[in-house]
């Protein structure tokens, strides 16, 4: 079984304003394709990347040889999960790297390109949320001149650094956006239903509809609780959505 764990508090300004960097580009995707933005998915996401920016994905893994040269770029054959996104390349990094990294981008300035390392290690709803958390820092922190701040991020304490939980923030919108997610409710899916229709991971799904809940739809009166009391309120409502209670199924027609 899935361990859920709860992703830290952030005020609703610092929600709001990782928000204004994910929406433009989800609202860009949905103008790309000419689809309404709850047909917005994560792979539209990605491939609306691949389009606007030069990039290129590289997967990592451990490598088993670490005594011998480098292997460098390893074949095709070395992909675990394809069809994720185009043309990538995989390569070997050492075992501390791969212990303590999801994934991390670097931009050339030589080819002008983004290299996002992306560790293939982990089950694919996990691989799938880091591509979309490398993909925020590419919108929100290396086009925006904020890359040495990135740098900085990854070197101190990066989890709790908030380039990190912005970028987590909106890996999680571009997941499944807050018109996707209505979308869902109207359509009375249960939560195992979203889960499988977004590829998305039981700890992803849990924290991205706690956040729908805390930050977009609880009513006045909750919004009078402080940012604890707002978060146990989510997730309590959450928890008994997850286990069949039909209780966010009323909330389809609020203003997202």
């Amino acid at each position: 079984m899935e361990v859920i764990i709860a992703r830290e508090i952030i005020s609703r300004r610092q929600y709001i304003q990782h928000w204004d960097y994910a929406v433009p580009v989800i609202e860009a995707v949905s103008r790309q394709n000419n689809i309404p933005l709850e047909q917005v998915t994560f792979q539209h996401i990605i491939r609306y990347f691949e389009q606007t920016y030069n990039l290129h994905f590289i997967f990592f893994e451990k490598d088993p040889f670490p005594m011998l040269p480098s292997a460098g770029l390893l074949g095709s054959e070395y992909i675990r999960y394809r069809g994720l996104v185009n043309h990538p390349d995989v390569t070997y990094l050492d075992d501390i790297i791969c212990k303590h990294n999801d994934g991390f981008t670097i931009y050339s300035k030589e080819k002008e390109k983004y290299l996002v390392y992306i560790n293939q290690t982990h089950i694919k709803r996990r691989v799938i949320f880091t591509i979309l958390h490398e993909l925020a820092h590419i919108a929100a922190h290396f086009s925006t001149g904020r890359s040495d701040e990135v740098a900085l991020a990854c070197a101190n304490n990066y989890q709790s650094n908030p380039l990190e939980i912005e970028a987590n923030t909106m890996a999680s919108l571009f997941y499944i956006n807050n018109e996707r997610m209505v979308w869902h409710l109207k359509n009375k899916h249960s939560y195992e239903q979203i889960k499988q229709a977004n590829t998305i991971s039981d700890n992803a799904l849990f924290n991205r509809l706690v956040d729908f809940v805390h930050y977009r739809i609880l009513s006045y009166d909750e919004y009078l609780l402080d940012d604890q009391q707002q978060r146990r309120v989510a997730i309590d409502l959450v928890t008994k959505y997850k286990q069949g209670n039909n209780i966010l199924q009323q909330y389809y027609d609020i203003d997202v």
